[in-house]
């Protein structure tokens, strides 16, 4: 797989319990990134995670600055997913400080089209960056990769966890522990 760009990483921020532990870079929380949804009635930034990360309370987001530290920012109430994929949304201000590369959903999104159009399928590369809480740093983001395959297209829906039943891909990848909410992209 060849060097994943940069800017994808600063699409990244790092979930926490509370204020005192993303100061800390306490290893607990999950990940989040950052998307980029145009209306017609502009461009909104969202913070876009897991149910089961905002759901636990990790609702402080640790975003890298442009001041070469981060800011620890309150992300108040999610929204999530009305039909129970485990997806949760918080809005985002936009904010010249904060040192962030929303992803253009319109760009990244992995409708059905897409899919089609680029051919994507059982056996493509994906890779995903979130965080390591082992080693999640105290001052800046440094998003950990972890890299794997698609195993299973999306067809006949899959009871996840909470057992729904949901439309998903099944990917193969290696993951630890702090990394869900984490955006997955498939190389191409």
């Amino acid at each position: 797989m060849p060097r994943i760009p940069d800017v994808l990483q600063r699409a990244v921020a790092f979930l926490y319990p509370d204020v005192g532990s993303a100061e800390s870079g306490f290893s607990t929380g999950g990940t989040g990134f950052f998307v980029e949804v145009s209306t017609s009635e502009g461009e909104h930034t969202f913070l876009v995670t897991n149910i089961h990360v905002a759901g636990t309370g990790c609702t402080i987001a640790r975003i890298d600055s442009q001041d070469g530290k981060s800011t620890v920012l309150d992300l108040g109430n999610p929204v999530f997913h009305p039909y129970g994929d485990d997806v949760a949304v918080f809005p985002i201000a936009p904010d010249n400080v904060l040192e962030m590369t929303p992803l253009k959903w319109s760009a990244v999104a992995a409708t059905s089209q897409r899919l089609q159009e680029l051919n994507a399928g059982v056996g493509d590369e994906v890779f995903m960056l979130g965080r390591f809480v082992s080693l999640a740093g105290r001052q800046r983001n440094d998003p950990l990769a972890r890299f794997g395959n698609i195993a299973m297209m999306p067809g006949e829906p899959v009871i996840d966890g909470r057992g729904l039943k949901v439309e998903a891909f099944l990917v193969e990848m290696r993951s630890l522990s702090g990394f869900s909410g984490s955006p997955v992209f498939i190389y191409m």
